[in-house]
């Protein structure tokens, strides 16, 4: 069974904040913040290219905008590697 340090996190930049990431890192996470490689301010499509490029899972809070973006890249025909999973907007 894999341990969560064999596994990386992107957040989106709704849930870019030291506390989730001090928290996330403490659990054996490895957290990719958009501030801290230079992708912070981008739109929901570019944050998901970047991740399925890389494979890297997303989370976020606005799970409709990212639904709608992978419903749309299905559509398309478009392939995603990068998943994505919300919270709720209370913790």
């Amino acid at each position: 069974m894999a341990s969560t340090s064999d596994f990386t996190i992107y957040l989106d930049d709704d849930l870019d904040k030291n506390r989730l990431i001090a928290l996330l890192r403490r659990e054996g996470w490895t957290v990719i913040s958009p501030r801290a490689i230079g992708t912070s301010g981008f739109s929901d499509e570019e944050h998901l290219t970047y991740c399925s490029q890389r494979g890297y899972p997303i989370l976020t809070r606005n799970a409709r905008d990212f639904r709608q973006l992978h419903e749309a890249w299905q559509a398309q025909g478009r392939n995603m590697r990068a998943s994505w999973r919300s919270i709720p907007s209370g913790i």
